[in-house]
């Protein structure tokens, strides 16, 4: 039997580019939700859901709920939040329960280095934009 098509767009769940995500994100100064799932074709409830997202900072990624660091995050913090995604993306691979205390380790030696580089800012802002 082949694949069941659904007429009805609001009846499938709809998988979010990176494109149509980055659209929103610029344009939602601009443009009101209506014009925005206009713009994409979709439909306003769900382009409404993800604007929600992108305003509270809470992007989906695996099975977690990871709240995007704000632009008053420390340094600090947000290398935390970069290993700490990190560490769970590893452990999830391999399957193994994650060591927080080597983890912890890892993290205080590098945060050291990198909050006396020159690069410290360039690194928030790209490890900022990860989702």
């Amino acid at each position: 039997m082949g694949q069941k098509r659904y007429e009805n767009r609001s009846m499938v769940h709809h998988r979010w580019t990176h494109s149509e995500v980055t659209f929103i994100k610029e344009n939602l100064d601009r443009m009101s939700i209506r014009q925005l799932s206009i713009s994409l074709g979709l439909s306003f409830s769900s382009v409404r859901r993800k604007v929600e997202q992108i305003k509270s900072g809470i992007m989906k990624t695996g099975d977690h709920l990871v709240r995007t660091p704000k632009s008053d995050t420390t340094f600090s913090e947000v290398i935390f939040l970069y290993y700490l995604r990190k560490m769970a993306r590893e452990c999830k691979q391999r399957g193994i329960r994650p060591d927080v205390s080597s983890f912890l380790e890892e993290y205080r030696n590098l945060r050291g280095e990198l909050e006396t580089s020159p690069l410290a800012e360039s690194v928030k802002k790209r490890i900022r934009n990860i989702h």
